[in-house]
């Protein structure tokens, strides 16, 4: 004996139906991938700057964390103005 589902409903959305991506998601997405890089910029500046003499990096560490929330809130100014809701 078989069951019959021929008036079951799919549980998963088929390739046809997968709708696109929202403009919301797309910066969602472009922040993790800045955020990534950020981190990774902070890594290798970290070891360059392992055998720096202190005066160094008190130097380039601040200007490093300025730049860093510079970037993070041009993209936030450019997310806010491109995203309507």
């Amino acid at each position: 004996m078989s069951i019959d589902t021929s008036h079951a409903r799919p549980t998963a959305a088929g390739p046809d139906r997968l709708c696109g991506v929202a403009l919301e998601e797309k910066y969602a997405i472009a922040l993790g991938i800045l955020s990534v890089v950020l981190w990774a910029g902070g890594w290798v500046l970290g070891h360059r700057l392992a055998g720096a003499p202190p005066r160094v990096i008190r130097t380039v560490v601040p200007i490093a964390a300025m730049l860093t929330m510079a970037c993070f809130a041009v993209f936030v100014a450019v997310a806010r103005y491109n995203v309507h809701g």
